[in-house]
């Protein structure tokens, strides 16, 4: 942060050193999943423009094989957590006390949907190998949820009668207009995730 001096961690979510050391930044949904399942989820999206007045390509990807190269780093990695591979995307849910990793290596071909609990905290995993999907929602007290299969932009239903999109928002049903909130969570490689959260459990 040069207007304070300050070093930030993206991993953990917080300010590392400087004048605000131990602060913790706003954060913002995302969704990351393959183009594929965007399109089918939000047909009306723009797309950001790659003329930016650069010469850069980005459709290609720019760090050779560095996704394919179990050991190939760009920095050290201490501690390294050998009960993943190294490589492997997973899905890092953070509460206040524990945290936990979902595999995208042990996922269905269709829809899922995992009830969870984590620190307390009662957790909705939705999960497609097909669809690249791997998201953690908090579910309403009391509700039952079920995943649907080839029904996009409906991933979700309760038993309510609400039917739910990638981002957890109700779009139809009695409660149209509300949404699931989510979990402090987002997606990355397990070696980042095991350094950073040695404690980290694995579903």
């Amino acid at each position: 942060d040069r207007r304070t001096g300050s070093t930030w961690s993206q991993q953990r979510l917080e300010c590392v050193n400087g004048p605000l050391r131990g602060r913790l930044p706003k954060t913002y949904t995302l969704i990351e999943t393959s183009f594929k399942t965007w399109k089918k989820s939000f047909p009306n999206s723009k797309i950001l423009n790659a003329d930016t007045g650069f010469d850069i390509r980005y459709i290609e990807y720019p760090y050779g094989n560095y996704l394919e190269e179990e050991e190939l780093f760009f920095f050290p990695v201490d501690p390294s957590d050998r009960r993943l591979p190294l490589k492997e995307r997973v899905l890092g849910v953070l509460e206040d006390n524990a945290q936990r990793a979902y595999r995208f290596n042990d996922l269905v071909q269709g829809m899922e949907v995992i009830a969870d609990t984590l620190d307390t905290k009662a957790l909705l995993i939705v999960r497609s190998e097909v669809d690249n999907i791997n998201a953690a929602f908090y579910p309403k007290e009391g509700r039952n949820y079920t995943a649907l299969q080839d029904d996009f932009p409906r991933i979700l239903k309760d038993d309510a009668g609400n039917y739910y999109d990638l981002a957890g928002r109700i779009i139809e049903g009695p409660d149209v207009g509300q949404k699931l909130d989510r979990p402090l969570s987002f997606i990355g490689y397990w070696f980042s995730w095991g350094a950073f959260y040695p404690a980290i459990e694995i579903y």
